[in-house]
């Protein structure tokens, strides 16, 4: 979809802007975030689809080398995603709750 305002088409917020070389990851509200070039056209699309029974993006940041995207969800599940693998999906890394408060006793 498209970006502006702050929003991608259909009015979800954008929560989350990374800049990288020649664009920048924006993670929108959602299952799916992009990366986008300065001029505003989308590069790659880095999506959850089914893989996380209907989790939300929240947030995300990039690797120090920039070639993994750490997308953190709502239901508290972090996965990873290999951007220089053109945007394939890698591996979760943490399960629903285990990031935000799953296991504290």
């Amino acid at each position: 979809g498209a970006l502006s305002d702050g929003r991608v088409s259909g009015g979800v917020p954008i929560c989350n802007v990374a800049h990288v070389g020649g664009g920048m990851v924006v993670v929108p509200r959602g299952d799916v975030a992009y990366f986008v070039s300065r001029a505003g056209a989308v590069l790659q699309r880095y999506a959850l689809g089914g893989l996380t029974g209907g989790a939300e993006m929240v947030t995300g940041t990039l690797s120090p080398t920039d070639r993994w995207l750490y997308v953190g969800c709502a239901d508290g599940s972090l996965h990873v995603f290999d951007r220089e693998g053109g945007g394939a999906y890698e591996k979760c890394l943490v399960e629903k709750g285990g990031l935000l408060g799953g296991n504290e006793g």
